[in-house]
């Protein structure tokens, strides 16, 4: 079953988060989560066609910032390109 996730426009179903964020990567899909002293995210982009995952291991700096850089970079290599 998927539903809403958190009160934002992801939601959440057998371990996979199906994100929308406009202003940002689009719809991703993937997981992110973290443990002591660790932040992690993996998702699909299927508007770039591409997979990303990101690992920091510092808990207070949040993964998904790390994918949408990394995206970002990815985006402009291909308009360079």
């Amino acid at each position: 079953m998927l539903g809403p996730y958190a009160g934002s426009n992801a939601f959440y179903g057998m371990g996979v988060q199906l994100y929308d964020v406009p202003d940002g990567p689009g719809l991703m899909l993937g997981h992110s989560g973290g443990i002591e002293g660790f932040t992690s995210v993996v998702a699909y982009v299927p508007a770039d066609d591409v997979y990303i995952a990101v690992s920091f291991n510092e808990r207070n700096v949040a993964a998904e910032a790390g994918l949408w850089a990394l995206l970002r970079a990815v985006r402009a290599y291909r308009v360079l390109r």
